[in-house]
């Protein structure tokens, strides 16, 4: 209870991540370059746009709701307030924007014991690389 007897604020609702289909190319703009393509040249132009076609144009998109918790991280990653901040950068600007996140990849340097591992351990996992999910 406050000091004027309402009942203080619970913990937030999680956020609902914002998903939609977002077309990436206009398909007949690349029926145009590929038919303009000579048969025996650029092969492999030819492959990636048949292949764009057959994939179609539209992907499913993911946007997260809102900014994530992160206090804790920089307490824990003490060395790593420059990753952060790039990483809640591009998270606020994905939601002011149309643009799907995506985070650049990171390369965490320093001698051994700086944290590089357990920052890997303590980042939430869609930061991740692929390969780093399989370990």
């Amino acid at each position: 209870m406050t000091a004027s007897n309402e009942p203080s604020p619970g913990p937030r609702a999680p956020r609902i991540p914002i998903a939609r289909m977002r077309s990436l190319y206009r398909l007949d703009a690349v029926s145009q370059r590929l038919a303009k393509l000579q048969q025996q040249e650029h092969d492999g132009l030819r492959c990636t746009y048949e292949r764009m076609l057959e994939k179609g144009a539209d992907r499913f998109q993911v946007k997260p709701a809102g900014l994530p918790a992160m206090d804790y991280l920089y307490d824990e990653l003490p060395n790593f307030h420059d990753a952060l901040d790039d990483v809640k950068r591009q998270i606020a600007l994905c939601q002011d924007s149309r643009d799907a996140l995506e985070i650049m990849p990171i390369l965490l340097l320093g001698p051994p014991g700086v944290g590089k591992t357990h920052s890997r351990a303590r980042s939430p996992s869609c930061w991740a690389p692929a390969w780093a999910s399989s370990r």
